[in-house]
């Protein structure tokens, strides 16, 4: 149907990466619960499908000029809509009793900004927002979730493998790891 297009597939796809390489660098380092790590994957872009659900021409329309711009989708949501993506994620993820590091995983993906003075689990939600941070980053790297590869994205340089103190090997590795999973997998999530 018209209504199910490219773009849904896309935001499927990047879902399904997300908590796939997210549950693999979880499970690799034990930075965090692999099936926790999974479900903050699945849900680091809840925003953009919500967005994309309430008001899909608007959402094909920003989708469309971020591709034109050769810029992401984040950089210019806010000529399109009031929220980031983040925050329409995080909102609706506590409106459905989700626990409070998905939550702050969805709010903080990006920028990994977890306080220890807000956050009593601090260290921990950090943990888990640079493992779905990093898992994003393999994505676009592998062009999981997008037209086409970002080839020349420096992983080992993305906030989350910062904050999880990777090296440049264990970068490549979980690269490797991730692309095997899911190329073997993919007609199955797609």
């Amino acid at each position: 149907s018209k209504s199910y297009g490219l773009l849904e597939k896309l935001l499927w796809e990047d879902a399904m990466g997300c908590a796939i390489g997210s549950r693999i660098i979880a499970r690799k380092f034990s930075f965090a619960d692999p099936e926790e790590a999974f479900l903050a994957g699945l849900f680091r872009h809840l925003g953009k499908v919500v967005m994309n659900y309430s008001e899909p021409d608007k959402y094909r329309a920003l989708v469309e000029a971020a591709y034109a711009e050769e810029m992401s989708t984040s950089e210019i949501e806010e000529r399109f809509f009031p929220y980031a993506h983040e925050v329409v994620g995080a909102a609706v993820l506590h409106k459905w009793n989700f626990n409070r590091s998905l939550v702050m995983t969805a709010l903080h993906h990006k920028d990994l900004d977890i306080s220890p003075d807000e956050e009593e689990d601090a260290e921990q939600m950090l943990r888990l927002a640079a493992t779905v941070n990093l898992a994003g980053f393999v994505c676009m790297k592998l062009g999981i979730g997008r037209r086409q590869p970002l080839e020349d994205l420096d992983v080992a340089e993305c906030p989350g493998a910062k904050a999880l103190n990777l090296t440049a090997e264990q970068v490549a590795g979980v690269l490797e790891e991730i692309d095997e999973v899911f190329n073997e997998n993919r007609e199955f999530f797609i």
